[in-house]
C-alpha cells in the first residue's frame, strides 16, 4: 500500500474509494491537472477567526506561516497555544518567561522567582541572635562567628584564653571582662607564667639541638663513607656483567675504511658470579691473504675480582654471533663463530693479558663485514651476541713438554672433540678417556726443534657443540700474541 492509501500490487493499482483497478504501466503524472488544481482559489483556514486572505492553493502553505490568526506554541515551553497576533501580549504574561532577580540580577523563571528570593544570598535579612536587620544572607555566618564575628549576643571565649583564661560569655560581656583592672592583672600573670615556661622549653630545645649537632658531626664521616661505598656498589652493579652473556654494539669509526689497524674492545664482563673476567677485541684488518683483508675476533682473559676463588688454568669457549641487519627479515642469516681457550694461565699483571688472548684469525672478510654491500653493518654499527662458557679441564700428561704458546684449541677432523662440564668450579673434574688424553698429548706436544706451531687452516678446525645453541659456520682458530 502506498502513502496515499492506494493499494498496489506488482502491476496493478486499486483505488481506495471506488476500487477501480488500473495498470501501473498506464499511470503517469498529469502535470496539466496538477497545475489546474494548484490554481484553484480558496480562503484561509482561519477565515472563521476573521482572516480575510484569499488566493491560490499553491500559496496556502506560505500564508499559514505568517497568518496572524494561526495558532502557535509558546516559545517558553509553557504548553500554551495562542494566536500569532497575541504572542507579544502573551510573552509579557507567560509564567515560564525569564526575569531578572532584583537582588542578585540572575536570570530565573518567573514561576521560580519566589523560591529563588527565599534563598538568594544578596537578600538582606535579620540576625536570628541579635535581631539586627539589613544584613545580607551571605554575611550572616561571618556576623555570628564566635571568633571573628561582630554579633554581640554570640557566646565567645576570652581573647586571652590561649594564656589560660577560661572565661566564656556573650561578646558584649567579654568586652566588659577585658576592661576590668583585676582581670588585666590576672591576664598579665598568666602571660608571665607562659613566658617563663616557654623560656625553659626553649633552653631545653637548644641543649638538645647542640647534642644533635655534635652527633651529626661525629656521624658525618661515617655517613659519607657509607654513601661513597653505596655509590661505588651501585656503579659496579650497573657496570659489572656477571651473566656470561653480552650484547656488544660496535660503533664504527668514521675512518675505518682508511685505517689499517682499527681495533674495537668490548666492555669487560664475567662468565659468572664468581667467574672469569674476559673481553672481546675486534681488529678490522688483522689478517691478510693475498689482496683480501680479514677481521680478527679475539677473546682475552683479564684480572678479575673473583680470581682467588677460581681454578686455573682457564678453559672456556666463546660463542660469537654477528647479527644480520638486512631489511628483509625473512632472509636474515646471522654469522656464528666460536673462540676456544685451553690451558690459559692466570693473569697477574693488571691491564695486561699477554698470552691470554686467543683469536679467530679469519673471522670474516673486511669487505663482507663493513663493505658497501655488507648486511651486518647498519647506520655505522655492528651488533654481536656473545656467550662464554667455562669449564674445568685436566691438564694432559705430556711429560713436561707442553708448549706454553700452543694454547688455542685446534682439533683435527678425525678426532672427537672432548666434552666439558659447564660449571664455575668443581672439586673433582671430569677426566677424559685414555684415548682423549693421548689425542690431547699429541696435539699439545711441541716439536723437538721448538718450531712454532703453524696456524691452523679451515680444514683443521672442528666445531665444539654448543650446549644450548646451534653453530652454522666454521672458521680458523689461531694464536694472536
Amino acid at each position: 500500500m502506498t502513502g496515499s492509501g492506494v493499494i498496489r500490487t506488482n502491476r496493478l493499482l486499486i483505488c481506495p474509494v471506488d476500487k477501480t483497478i488500473s495498470e501501473v504501466s498506464k499511470i503517469f503524472p498529469d502535470i496539466a491537472t496538477r497545475r489546474e488544481i494548484l490554481s484553484l482559489r480558496l480562503t484561509c483556514n482561519n477565515s472563521e477567526r476573521s482572516c480575510t486572505w484569499t488566493g491560490e492553493l499553491r500559496d496556502l502553505e506560505s500564508h499559514n506561516e505568517v497568518c496572524l490568526f494561526q495558532e502557535v506554541k509558546c516559545p517558553n515551553h509553557c504548553r500554551a497555544k495562542v494566536l500569532r497576533r497575541d504572542m507579544d501580549t502573551h510573552a509579557g504574561e507567560c509564567p515560564a518567561r525569564l526575569v531578572h532577580c532584583r537582588y542578585c540580577h540572575a536570570q530565573v523563571v518567573f514561576n521560580s522567582l519566589k523560591a529563588h528570593i527565599e534563598t538568594c544570598p544578596k537578600v538582606k535579612v535579620s540576625c536570628s541572635v541579635c535581631h539586627k536587620a539589613q544584613i545580607r544572607r551571605e554575611d550572616i555566618r561571618a556576623h555570628t562567628d564566635p571568633v571573628e564575628g561582630d554579633c554581640p549576643m554570640v557566646t565567645t571565649k576570652c581573647p586571652y584564653s590561649h594564656l589560660g583564661c577560661d572565661y566564656k560569655a556573650e561578646r558584649y560581656q567579654v568586652e566588659r571582662h577585658t576592661g576590668q583592672v583585676e582581670v588585666l592583672q590576672h591576664h598579665l600573670g598568666l602571660a608571665s607564667q607562659m613566658i617563663y615556661t616557654n623560656g625553659r622549653k626553649l633552653e631545653a630545645l637548644e641543649k638538645k639541638l647542640e647534642q644533635l649537632q655534635t652527633k651529626h658531626g661525629e656521624f658525618q664521616p661515617t655517613v659519607q663513607n657509607v654513601q661513597r661505598r653505596q655509590d661505588q656498589i651501585t656503579r659496579d652493579a650497573h657496570l659489572r656483567n656477571v651473566t656470561g652473556r653480552l650484547h656488544w654494539k660496535v660503533k664504527l669509526s668514521r675512518s675505518h675504511n682508511r685505517a689499517r689497524n682499527t681495533s674495537y674492545c668490548s666492555p669487560a664482563f664475567y662468565t659468572g658470579c664468581p667467574g672469569y673476567k674476559v673481553q672481546l677485541t675486534l681488529h678490522m684488518e688483522g689478517f691478510r691473504e693475498g689482496r683480501e683483508w680479514y677481521a680478527t675476533l679475539g677473546l682475552g682473559l683479564l684480572p678479575g675480582d673473583y680470581d682467588e676463588s677460581l681454578v686455573f688454568p682457564f678453559n672456556g669457549t666463546c660463542y660469537a654471533t654477528i647479527c644480520d641487519q638486512s631489511e628483509n627479515l625473512t632472509s636474515r642469516q646471522n654469522y656464528e663463530q666460536q673462540v676456544v681457550l685451553r690451558q690459559v694461565p692466570r693473569v697477574t699483571r693488571p691491564g695486561h693479558s699477554g698470552l691470554s688472548r686467543r683469536a679467530i684469525t679469519k673471522f670474516l672478510s673486511r669487505r663482507d663485514l663493513i663493505g658497501p654491500s655488507s648486511k651486518y653493518m647498519r647506520n655505522g654499527c655492528l651488533h654481536f651476541e656473545v656467550t662464554v662458557l667455562h669449564s674445568v679441564v685436566p691438564e694432559a700428561d705430556t711429560g713436561g713438554a707442553v708448549s706454553r704458546h700452543c694454547l688455542c684449541s685446534v682439533t683435527p677432523s678425525n678426532i672427537t672433540a672432548p666434552t666439558f662440564r659447564t660449571s664455575v668450579w668443581h672439586p673433582t673434574p671430569v677426566l677424559p678417556s685414555a684415548q682423549q688424553q693421548q689425542q690431547q698429548q699429541q696435539h699439545l706436544q711441541v716439536p723437538a726443534n721448538n718450531t712454532p706451531v703453524s696456524q691452523p687452516t679451515t680444514s683443521e678446525t672442528s666445531i665444539l657443540p654448543h650446549p644450548s645453541t646451534r653453530m652454522v659456520s666454521v672458521a680458523a682458530l689461531a694464536l694472536q700474541n
